[in-house]
């Protein structure tokens, strides 16, 4: 960790206690969201206010996460628009992952609330990026850019799988290879061979339809 790392990490953890969010850096390779019900490298919960990040991995996996989620504070104290659309509407904000889980059958408003999450996760994804160059962080942004671009471009991914990853695809060599190291200009469709690229390599064989598996 750098000098400015480590100031930005008091800084950020010193913002987050003036609004008494609880910070977790979890001795794991995961964290569980209970609210979303998944795992995953960190999350904001911003009614539980907690941001929690899984530390057991390299600090170049884990420090960007901590920026992420940081951001997704961000989102949530400026009230912007994304994140409030989902905040202020628990239909919209869980529908998602009550169709993940087998308790909504309605599509059309599971892909709504899809398309939501992925807008704010990409207007993060951008605050994220800046903050990495007005900070100074000895974090590689082109590196952090293909991570941004697989991420947000997952979530096309889960309208055909209709499962949360069980391997981070922007942790993936194979994918990252696969990604431009600068911001797409969309996201509504995911590229066939990075959909397929992702099916292949972050997923666990019992855990999705063998229909949707490609051959490698």
């Amino acid at each position: 960790m750098t000098e400015k790392d480590n100031e930005f990490i008091g800084y950020a953890i010193s913002r987050l206690a003036t609004k008494r969010v609880t910070v977790i850096f979890e001795n794991s390779t995961s964290v569980h969201s209970v609210r979303e019900h998944i795992d995953c490298s960190g999350f904001f919960d911003d009614k539980l206010k907690v941001l929690a990040v899984a530390c057991k991995k390299a600090r170049r996996d884990f420090f960007p996460v901590f920026v992420h989620e940081y951001y997704h504070f961000i989102q949530w104290e400026l009230k912007q628009e994304n994140f409030t659309n989902l905040s202020q509407n628990q239909e919209l904000e869980f529908a998602l992952w009550k169709w993940l889980d087998g308790e909504l059958d309605d599509l059309s408003l599971a892909e709504k609330s899809l398309r939501e999450h992925q807008a704010m996760e990409l207007d993060c994804e951008r605050r994220t990026i800046k903050a990495i160059e007005n900070f100074g962080l000895s974090i590689y942004v082109e590196d952090y850019i293909k991570a941004a671009n697989i991420y947000v471009l997952f979530y096309n991914v889960l309208l055909k799988t209709k499962k949360w990853y069980d391997y981070p695809p922007y942790e993936n060599e194979e994918i990252v290879g696969m990604i431009p190291s600068v911001l797409m200009d969309t996201y509504i469709t995911t590229p066939p061979e990075i959909e397929r690229a992702i099916i292949n390599n972050c997923y666990k064989r019992n855990k999705i339809h063998e229909g949707f598996l490609y051959a490698s």
